[in-house]
């Protein structure tokens, strides 16, 4: 969004972009299994599997395009509370019904993956 948003206009003179993930991304197909030749999911699988790298190139060109001066790291203390925060949000959506359970599991399951030390990871409430 930095460039696409012209975000670049707005930081001057204190402004900044804080260094943290706050979203996952996903996609999810869902088709008539009857209308498609079979074999078509997992080709798709594969397909999109082999996209990985190149999603993540242009990722991390996203991210080289900010200059460094702008990114704010914050302190863990408060990366405690943003990781409570949503994590209380994704609880109160998958019980609403809002989000699907089987991918609040898989998505915790990927998070405990990169950073097990996670309070959702020792204690998995979702």
């Amino acid at each position: 969004a930095y460039s696409a948003l012209e975000l670049y206009k707005g930081m001057q003179p204190d402004g900044g972009m804080i260094d943290y993930v706050l979203g996952q991304l996903t996609a999810q197909v869902i088709l008539k299994k009857d209308k498609f030749p079979d074999g078509y999911a997992d080709k798709s699988r594969k397909y999109m599997l082999g996209q990985f790298d190149r999603a993540m190139t242009v990722i991390e060109n996203a991210n080289n395009e900010v200059d460094k001066k702008w990114w704010i790291r914050i302190p863990e203390a408060d990366k405690l509370r943003y990781d409570e925060m949503m994590r209380e949000a994704r609880i109160a959506l998958t019980k609403d019904g809002v989000y699907s359970k089987e991918m609040m599991s898989l998505l915790r399951k990927v998070r405990c993956k990169e950073e097990p030390s996670r309070a959702e990871c020792v204690n998995p409430v979702e």
